[in-house]
This record gives structure tokens, sequence and C-alpha cells, in this order.
């Protein structure tokens, strides 16, 4: 008895989907340009590895990004240090900053920010003490 092509193709899939679940991985990576990252991978048959969970990404420039992956783009929640020393704490989807987060200026000012594709929609000085409060609120 052979098993039909359908059924061949469908463990196929089935061994690729588990293979991407195992193949999470920590590791390191740096470009040519600089660019450095260290953190989770995940492998796609026929398409090759990516950035995928959680890690940190440095820019050559200074900028960098702590926080969760998904096939190389900033997907869930992360920080984003701009090389000024400005931070952004907050949601990302698609790799654009998308919801409600923080915004701290290098000099201490603290902004409560509203971002649509990485387009700041609203936002709003926050004292320090507000900040848990209004976290409180988002969650």
């Amino acid at each position: 008895y052979a098993p039909s092509l359908g059924v061949m193709r469908q463990f196929e899939k089935f061994l690729e989907e588990i293979k991407m679940r195992k193949g999470n991985c920590g590791g390191y990576l740096e470009l040519k340009t600089g660019d450095k990252y260290k953190g989770e991978f995940a492998y796609l048959p026929g398409k090759g590895s990516f950035m995928h969970g959680y890690g940190e990404y440095k820019w050559s420039s200074g900028d960098s990004y702590e926080g969760y992956l998904h096939y190389n783009k900033k997907q869930g929640l992360g920080k984003f240090k701009y090389s000024n020393g400005d931070v952004y704490v907050g949601p990302f989807k698609n790799n654009r900053k998308q919801g409600v987060g923080l915004y701290e200026k290098k000099c201490g000012t603290t902004f409560l920010c509203t971002y649509e594709r990485d387009k700041l929609m609203k936002h709003e000085v926050v004292e320090r003490l507000d900040i848990l409060t209004n976290l409180a609120i988002m969650v």
C-alpha cells in the first residue's frame, strides 16, 4: 500500500511545522553594515532563517530595539531606543508603532502616545507618578 500524493504532502507540511516550532533557538547575527542581533530565530523550509521571538537588535546608527519579532519585523511589545536618547515603550505591529505606548524624551518629559501605523495620533504629557495609573488603565 502506497499513500496518496495528497497524504504525503500533508505529512511533509506537518513535519515542516514541527521543525519550525522546534527550530526556535537563540543565536547571534552581525551584518556587514555593523548592525547586530542577539535573540531567537525560526527556520522556514525553503525560505531560510528569520529573527523570530524575543531579541535585541542594534543598528550601527546607535538606535536599538528590544522586544518581540515576527519573521524579521517588530511585533508585539517592545522598547525602541533612539540614538538621541529618546525611548519608546509600547506595542508594534508589522514593524510600526501601533496602539498606546510611552515615549520618554532624553530630557525626562514622558508622553502617553497613541499611534496608528507609526503615525502619532494623539499624545499627552504624563507625570512619572501617573504612568503606573495610565498603564493600569491600558491593561
